[in-house]
């Protein structure tokens, strides 16, 4: 079996994870979050790849 098509069957999807984890933009918690995010891409700060750390 090569590896697309296992992944196929067994990788998870992280836009639902996204989406069921921070759906809601409005909710206190994520409003921080998706500041920085939006504070980060409008001056250039986020290359592509880069992910947040705690």
């Amino acid at each position: 079996m090569q590896i697309a098509e296992w992944c196929k069957e067994r990788c998870i999807d992280l836009d639902a994870f996204r989406f069921w984890a921070m759906g809601d933009l409005v909710d206190n918690r994520n409003r921080e979050i998706f500041a920085e995010w939006l504070v980060g891409q409008a001056i250039g700060a986020i290359g592509d790849g880069d992910f947040r750390q705690e």
